[in-house]
């Protein structure tokens, strides 16, 4: 009967060292992909806004457009960084969950690490949804003055 339960110990043990390895490796290139979409997008449309207001024959920048412009290339500047800290954030989060499984393979309570990866998982999704905000309310400043 300890032999059996020797086993048991031994697999789940396995299986934590094997979760901890493909939650790292998966949550980082999702994270990474997610963080580099905001970036672009954002950095893109700044890009683009730039652009279209800089080229010879390009809109005219007077008016309304002049005071709304900076506010929009402010939200995609905002954006860009959000999706950086996202990363960031996200990249902290992996490690503690790495860690906590690492743990839990060893016997130990991870708890106290789940909470942490747990909350800056939170965080992070919280700078994803405003970066992507900042993205489309910008574009929907840039779009109702154009």
């Amino acid at each position: 009967m300890n032999e059996n339960h020797g086993n048991a110990d031994d697999a789940y043990k396995k299986f934590a060292y094997d979760r901890a390895d493909s939650d790292f490796s998966m949550s980082n290139t999702y994270a990474r992909s997610a963080g580099q979409l905001a970036i672009l997008i954002n950095g893109g449309a700044a890009t683009a806004v730039i652009a279209i207001f800089a080229r010879p024959g390009g809109a005219e920048f007077t008016g309304p457009l002049k005071a709304i412009l900076p506010w929009a290339l402010g939200l995609y500047g905002l954006g860009a960084l959000l999706g950086t800290v996202m990363m960031i954030i996200m990249t902290t989060a992996i490690e503690t969950w790495a860690i906590h499984w690492m743990e839990q393979a060893e016997g130990k309570s991870g708890r106290k690490l789940a909470g942490k990866a747990e909350t800056a998982y939170k965080y992070a999704r919280a700078c994803f949804l405003a970066a992507i905000i900042c993205f489309v309310a910008g574009g929907v400043l840039v779009g109702i003055r154009l």
